[in-house]
């Protein structure tokens, strides 16, 4: 499950850096609790772009609107 330590259940985890791999991202983290190390990892979809206002140029369930 997301966000909790395979050991030991605990929702206590101290993310560290991440990582890209091809498709996805890895976030590395220690379990508070158990002192567990491990990673997540995520896979990565295009969703459409914004600008640095946050202004969007896609509508939701379009891949753009800005052709």
């Amino acid at each position: 499950k997301s966000g909790h330590c395979p050991k030991c259940g605990s929702n206590n985890l101290k993310y560290d850096d991440h990582e890209f791999n091809g498709d996805s991202v890895i976030f590395n983290y220690e379990c508070k609790k158990c002192n567990f190390l491990g990673y997540e990892e995520y896979t990565c979809n295009f969703i459409g772009h914004s600008d640095t206002y946050g202004e969007s140029f896609w509508n939701e369930g379009e891949e753009t609107n800005n052709d």
